[in-house]
């Protein structure tokens, strides 16, 4: 799910992958729990006055750990995982503002206080047209990061748990009856 809603004329970006079935079977957790890790390294390094570059080895550096600790169950897996995290591929997304895609570039720049972007780790796995993502909207603090699309759940655990609660179809009375 990817989507962008907006405030006072001010947009975020916002995606997530969420489960049909309300769980995440060991493949996609597999999968999307690397995304979620690089993520979270990513995050834990976004600080003024660095740049972009500096915080993709920084995280990739932090991931190496991960991957010696963490076998996947298949080499393609591994292959995309590392070829997600060698590359940097959306980590470091597009400016937002006024417009969800807003204008400009930041990445080749040290990060400075009030610059708004899109995190967005993308994964893929060709071979199975497997393409996932996991993204936010976060703002570069004159101490580090404000993670404005955080009040989403993104550990699968949670998201699992959110996908047993009631939706707005249990709530609302039935209207009437399909044929």
């Amino acid at each position: 799910m990817d989507y962008a809603p907006d405030y006072h004329y001010y947009v975020s970006d916002i995606g997530r992958v969420w489960p049909v079935n309300g769980t995440f079977s060991a493949t996609q957790r597999e999968l999307v729990e690397v995304i979620l890790r690089y993520r979270n390294e990513l995050l834990a390094r976004i600080r003024p006055g660095v740049t972009p570059a500096k915080i993709l080895a920084e995280a990739a550096q932090a991931m190496e750990a991960w991957f010696d600790a963490n076998p996947f169950s298949s080499e393609r897996y591994a292959a995309a995982a590392r070829d997600m995290v060698e590359n940097g591929r959306g980590a470091f997304s597009h400016l937002v503002g006024m417009a969800v895609h807003d204008v400009g570039s930041y990445v080749d720049a040290p990060l400075r206080p009030g610059t708004v972007f899109s995190v967005d780790p993308t994964l893929r796995v060709p071979e199975e047209n497997l393409y996932l993502r996991y993204e936010d909207t976060v703002v570069v603090t004159d101490t580090g990061v404000e993670n404005f699309t955080d009040f989403l759940p993104s550990e699968l655990d949670d998201i699992e748990a959110l996908m047993q609660e009631e939706g707005v179809l249990q709530k609302v009375p039935a209207v009437g009856k399909w044929p």
